[in-house]
């Protein structure tokens, strides 16, 4: 018998004795299913567009029966986001609410919620979203506070707005978007304070 031979049979014996243990084993060459749905969720944001088969790869990336509460709940953010771009709100709605079941301390689906929520004109549950993302501590916390005044604005609350746009100036103060806000609004002191 070859070498070749008796490492062909001592590996199938091995893999035959350690059965389901062979498979935890396996290396995965290339980017996994989760990479691939966050990375085409990051391609739409930044084109505007989301393929189908983009949302096909996030469906099978949330159906891992292997993967962890915080693995679904990210792919769920993401396939939540493909369906936002392409303007499937209440999809992307519930994407986002089942990614806070799977993990309710993931600030970016609460910000995520709440900008399809504000989109569909309810902004009393938008700003709701953006301020549980807030207290979550949400890494992004410059944008949250962008998309709350947008929607403080939205309901007539100028002043929250206001102070929404400022703090968002003030975090990141190289993102033009909350100053060109600001200068739309004329800020006076009420007699007395």
């Amino acid at each position: 018998m070859s070498k070749l031979t008796v490492l062909c049979v001592i590996t199938i014996t091995g893999l035959a004795a350690f059965g389901s243990r062979a498979q935890e084993s396996m290396m995965v060459l290339g980017p996994t299913l989760f990479e691939e749905c966050n990375n085409a969720a990051a391609a739409a944001q930044r084109l505007g567009h989301a393929d189908i088969a983009d949302i096909q790869t996030c469906d099978a990336a949330v159906s891992r029966s292997w993967a962890t509460a915080g693995e679904i709940a990210n792919a769920l953010v993401n396939r939540g986001t493909l369906h936002l771009v392409r303007g499937e709100n209440d999809k992307a709605i519930g994407d986002f609410t089942l990614a806070i079941r799977q993990d309710p301390a993931l600030a970016s689906a609460y910000n995520d919620r709440g900008v399809a929520l504000s989109s569909q004109h309810r902004q009393a549950e938008a700003i709701s979203d953006f301020s549980r993302a807030l207290a979550l501590k949400a890494g992004d916390a410059d944008r949250v506070l962008f998309n709350r005044a947008m929607a403080y604005e939205d309901t007539g609350d100028l002043k929250s707005a206001y102070l929404d746009y400022l703090e968002a100036a003030q975090l990141n103060p190289g993102w033009d978007q909350p100053a060109q806000q600001l200068v739309r609004f004329n800020v006076r002191r009420s007699p007395g304070s």
